[in-house]
């Protein structure tokens, strides 16, 4: 079932670069990745406004709908991941299958520059996103307070300190893009830097209109 779903995408993926490519040649496909990635998070985009609904009340329940995308992102994941043709295809003559551990040399080196720039800038940006939310959490979270007073002193001692340790490591979960796209082919970096975008953007005007 899931390799049917990952030649799907790559079916669809390959169609946009064939769309694309008289406008961007040899870029084609490293352009229809992203787009490809930006229609998937817009498709499940319903799922992103359930998640930070939840997360009004408490972190651990803004998760759950975190948890129901997961299925989408693996099957990019793997798609990026497992050699095929789209992996052929080049950005500023860098194959798409390329790995860090390939090396540097040629254009390889100005390309991950950029995109690891990108990575860290976006990483420092939901960061900084996710401490406020999370101040956010603790200002206004009555509810959730009022039921930690319920529960026994011991219970409420553990709910308390583990509330805490999410509060100081949720802001350094998006810093892990940055060691992922180490190990993984140009092809997924730029599926990496282009969800990580498409969620500072959308959770920002979703918690504007919440």
């Amino acid at each position: 079932m899931l390799d049917y779903v990952v030649n799907l995408a790559h079916s669809a993926v390959s169609a946009i670069s064939a769309g694309v490519a008289p406008a961007f040649g040899p870029a084609a496909t490293a352009v229809a990745i992203v787009l490809f990635t930006a229609a998937v998070r817009l498709l499940i985009s319903p799922l992103s406004w359930a998640q930070i609904r939840g997360a009004r009340v408490s972190p651990l329940a803004g998760c759950l709908p975190a948890l129901v995308q997961a299925p989408f992102f693996f099957v990019m994941y793997r798609l990026f991941t497992t050699p095929n043709d789209l992996l052929d295809a080049e950005l500023a003559g860098v194959p798409l299958g390329h790995h860090l551990g390939d090396g540097l040399g040629g254009a390889a080196g100005p390309v991950y520059a950029i995109l690891f720039l990108l990575l860290a800038v976006l990483a420092r940006w939901s960061s900084q996103r996710m401490r406020r939310a999370t101040a956010e959490v603790a200002v206004t979270g009555a509810p959730a307070s009022a039921r930690l007073a319920e529960l026994p002193p011991e219970a409420r001692e553990v709910a308390e300190r583990t509330q805490e340790q999410l509060r100081r490591v949720m802001p350094l979960l998006p810093y892990g893009t940055l060691a992922v796209a180490a190990f993984v082919p140009l092809a997924a970096g730029l599926y990496l830097v282009t969800t990580t975008a498409w969620t500072g953007l959308e959770q920002g005007v979703l918690r504007r209109y919440r």
